[in-house]
């Protein structure tokens, strides 16, 4: 079995510590990048409201559906 792990021989760019790479900035400069970042954040928000919303109505739906199919159920009474 080959050896999977890479020594530095086989690194090919810039080598970073990972103190240095573990934060990251988001960096919005002009109003435009800023507007459809936000946008990007909302749209993000109502599609997963659309689709909660479509689920909930398709379960709705589906039982409604089966619930009608189901015969009546006859319990017995045990005195």
């Amino acid at each position: 079995m080959p050896n999977q792990t890479k020594s530095q021989d086989h690194v090919t760019g810039p080598v970073y510590s990972a103190r240095d790479v573990r934060q990251g900035d988001i960096v919005l400069r002009k109003p435009w990048e800023r507007g459809v970042f936000i946008a990007g954040l909302v749209g993000a928000m109502v599609l997963a409201l659309v689709l909660v919303l479509v689920g909930v109505e398709l379960g709705r739906a589906y039982s409604d559906q089966h619930a009608s199919r189901r015969p009546a159920q006859v319990g017995l009474i045990y005195s």
